[in-house]
């Protein structure tokens, strides 16, 4: 015989204030916490007293095609010297749109000018066809490195939306799931329906 199951209260912190940016989930009466945090803001979580905590911790990204969903699951005793070392050694887990707008249309998928991307490219993707597409924008000036990001300077139109994302990201990403709007769906939820 199963137990019944009993309500419970999830209780949802924001400490950036956006619902894209840090989140800390908790049920009220645990003592256990989930926090998501998008790459680009993990400075911002290494500074919090949440790293410093023993954790199990999931990376997610995509393989270097962008097909493929991929999964890093780790346990540490010190999370924040762990997440400081994938940051620099596992290039698959960074979140599309790092700091980027863009627009899907007819044409394709517009990233809009003053979006924000990873200046760091990712090792795998240094030979992709989207990497030499970024190169050749960074050296046309319609993207500039401004210290670890890129700004994009100018409205730039990409035949793809992974090719958008991939760009910004400086790694192989799906953008049909990458790209999401202010409310969490994803551009395929969008225009495709799931």
């Amino acid at each position: 015989m199963t137990p019944a199951a009993r309500p419970q209260t999830i209780q949802i912190f924001l400490p950036l204030g956006d619902p894209r940016g840090i989140r800390i989930a908790e049920i009220t009466t645990r003592i256990v916490q989930l926090i998501e945090v998008p790459r680009p803001q993990l400075d911002v979580f290494l500074a919090m007293p949440e790293s410093e905590q023993v954790a199990v911790y999931v990376l997610f990204g995509h393989s270097d095609d962008g097909a493929e969903p991929k999964v890093y699951i780790g346990q540490t005793g010190d999370l924040r010297k762990r997440l400081a070392s994938h940051n620099k050694d596992k290039d698959f887990w960074p979140r599309a749109g790092a700091d980027a707008r863009g627009e899907y249309t007819a044409e394709g998928f517009v990233v809009l000018k003053g979006s924000k991307g990873r200046a760091q490219i990712a090792k795998a993707f240094a030979h992709h066809s989207f990497a030499k597409r970024r190169n050749a924008l960074i050296e046309q000036g319609r993207i500039v490195v401004e210290g670890d990001v890129t700004v994009f300077t100018e409205d730039v139109l990409f035949a793809s939306p992974s090719g958008a994302s991939a760009v910004v990201c400086a790694a192989a990403s799906n953008g049909w799931l990458d790209w999401k709007t202010a409310g969490g769906e994803t551009l395929s939820e969008v225009k495709r329906g799931g």
